[in-house]
């Protein structure tokens, strides 16, 4: 089961505070993050003093966070907050193994702190092995260099509570919409491709009309015009950061015609590819 018994009340909450996510600006982490593997006697009742990021990885058990009960096993996360009583048990014979890291987090307005976290109550990890090998690294670089490691761990957690907003936001989008956004992110890793309204209406199942709108709901654009915005992105990168010709830039990205190239991204940008090159090199 992919929510908790109260999920529709959950879901709606979620909705209304998606955009608002936005509003966390950084975190910092109190004390050394951990994985614990509890003893088959383990049990908590406690009040909570920070907040408190909990992904189990293994095991069975239950909590209950001020009066609202939750089963948990490997891949539920909770983000517990000041003030918030756990009462925590466990299958004896399936004990639960947790990764936990206490944090204060940085917004850029004052927020409810339980109000805020509550849509992710029990959320279920979809990318369980990512978030674990996030955990690990999190932990070697908070007992690792004395200078950055604490800023590693730091990004490292912003990093997973990013991710679990953006599986939870995942659950609410339609089919049709997972569609549109798997071709968005296709057309920004192969830009080169020649593409066409009917591969891209193929690659997400929807027809033109339907496509045309949500791309243009999404990013501000057409689907072609998408295309060439990931082209002349990919350009800027590779004027930047590597020694290939502007020719040879062009070619990577999928044009013969090196002028029709020039003029895309003039108009894209404002400048030319060779005035971009040059600005690029006196900054």
């Amino acid at each position: 089961m992919d929510y908790p018994a109260n999920c529709l009340h959950y879901l709606t909450l979620f909705r209304k505070l998606m955009s608002d996510f936005s509003l966390l600006k950084g975190v910092t982490i109190n004390r050394a993050p951990f994985f614990f593997h509890c003893s088959p006697s383990w049990s908590a009742d406690m009040v909570l003093s920070d907040c408190d990021l909990w992904q189990v990885h293994g095991g069975r058990g239950q909590v209950t966070l001020d009066g609202e009960r939750y089963d948990i096993e490997a891949g539920s996360s909770f983000i517990y907050v000041p003030g918030m009583r756990l009462v925590g048990t466990h299958d004896r014979e399936d004990p639960l193994r947790v990764f936990a890291v206490h944090f204060t987090p940085q917004f850029s307005r004052k927020v409810d702190l339980e109000r805020f976290f509550q849509p992710y109550q029990g959320w279920r990890l979809r990318e369980r092995s990512r978030f674990h090998d996030w955990a690990l690294q999190c932990i070697d670089a908070y007992h690792g260099d004395p200078v950055i490691g604490v800023g590693q761990a730091n990004a490292l957690l912003l990093t997973m509570l990013f991710q679990l907003w953006r599986e939870a936001n995942a659950r609410s989008v339609s089919n049709k919409d997972a569609g549109v956004d798997a071709l968005l992110s296709e057309i920004r890793t192969h830009p080169e491709r020649k593409w066409t309204i009917e591969m891209m209406c193929r690659f997400s199942s929807l027809s033109s009309t339907y496509l045309n709108q949500r791309v243009r709901a999404k990013v501000g654009a057409s689907p072609m015009q998408y295309v060439i915005e990931s082209r002349v992105e990919r350009a800027r990168t590779l004027i930047e950061e590597s020694a290939m010709s502007l020719e040879e830039i062009a070619y990577s990205l999928g044009y013969r015609d090196v002028y029709f190239f020039n003029r895309q991204f003039s108009k894209t940008t404002g400048i030319t590819p060779g005035q971009y090159c040059q600005k690029r090199r006196s900054a």
